[in-house]
């Protein structure tokens, strides 16, 4: 049989123990919730450089629209200009020919 001091050290140890995996558990808990929290944060960055890539990808191709868009403006206007020269000169070739008859 036990003794009375025998159980009390039991009891003992058993609290002991018991305060020892509870400071196991809580060291454990916040160190999963520290991990998730990081791995939250590191998500978080990768989503975020990955819409700021896309958002200057779009930039970037709104840019060449706007750049061709230009160029085929200039053109037209160009052509319309080189147009209006020809007409000109036609123009002017045919007064020429009509005041030497």
């Amino acid at each position: 049989m036990k003794t009375y001091q025998q159980f009390s050290e039991d009891i003992e140890q058993r609290r002991k123990q018991l305060r020892q995996r509870s400071l196991d558990q809580m060291a454990s808990f916040r160190e999963k919730s520290r991990a998730s929290v990081e791995s939250q944060r590191e998500r978080a960055s990768d989503a975020q450089d990955r819409a700021n890539a896309s958002l200057e990808a779009s930039r970037e191709r709104a840019a060449e629209v706007s750049q061709r868009r230009a160029a085929a403006r200039a053109a037209r206007q160009e052509a319309q200009q080189r147009a209006v020269e020809r007409e000109q000169l036609k123009s002017e070739i045919r007064k020429e020919l009509k005041s030497e008859k």
